[in-house]
């Protein structure tokens, strides 16, 4: 009888454990499908945006590194052509100085603003652009889809006789985009910005297809 019983308990615990293995795989194969998109784009960034992937991207580009040139860069950014509240440009120089054109739609006459950004902020620009990888990085289509309503963001580093341009629009992109993220919290730290550098579109849609070539 006491075997009897210690067996019947056996068999108790051990379909409460299959219960709630059968539960929690059900449970966890939800949670993997709701967030399904989101660990996409975490894989993704994974495999793009890693210290690893950035240094394989660039490792046999020649990229020129800003924080090692001895000559004067330029770094320009872009955003016109959007579904927002206007055309902006910035435009920076190495040695500190820079400006803002920015003109809102409607508007007949553009604004220009000067600045004027520490050697420290300058370094810091230089570092992050050279450690994000973003020199090791070419425009591409996009890949069965387009963006609509995004506008043109353009980024452009001269330096060293050489100019590097990228391009993200409805049709093309970029590797890695997390490095023009970095890019701009560096440049945003300057207080002295206007919030025009912030223009962007009010809202996009991704759309099945690709852009005719």
């Amino acid at each position: 009888m006491l075997m009897s019983v210690a067996v019947r308990k056996l068999l108790v615990i051990t379909f409460s454990l299959f219960v709630l293995v059968v539960v929690g795989c059900h449970m966890w194969s939800r949670y993997v499908f709701e967030l399904d998109r989101p660990i996409e784009r975490a894989v993704a960034n994974l495999r793009t945006s890693s210290a690893i992937a950035r240094w394989w991207r660039c490792k046999d580009t020649g990229r020129p590194l800003l924080t090692a040139s001895r000559s004067e860069w330029l770094f320009q950014y872009s955003w016109e052509g959007g579904m927002g509240p206007g055309d902006v440009t910035l435009v920076l120089s190495s040695k500190g100085n820079a400006t803002v054109r920015s003109m809102r739609h409607g508007q007949d006459a553009s604004k220009e603003m000067p600045l004027e950004l520490s050697k420290a902020e300058i370094a810091e620009l230089g570092s992050v652009i050279d450690d994000s990888g973003l020199l090791c990085q070419s425009t591409r289509p996009r890949d069965g889809y387009t963006v609509m309503d995004l506008g043109r963001y353009a980024f452009q580093v001269k330096v060293d006789g050489s100019t590097h341009e990228l391009v993200v629009d409805s049709c093309r992109t970029i590797p890695d985009t997390r490095a023009l993220s970095e890019v701009f919290a560096v440049l945003k730290k300057h207080k002295g910005l206007p919030e025009e550098i912030d223009w962007g579109p009010y809202a996009t849609v991704s759309v099945p297809g690709s852009c005719a070539r």
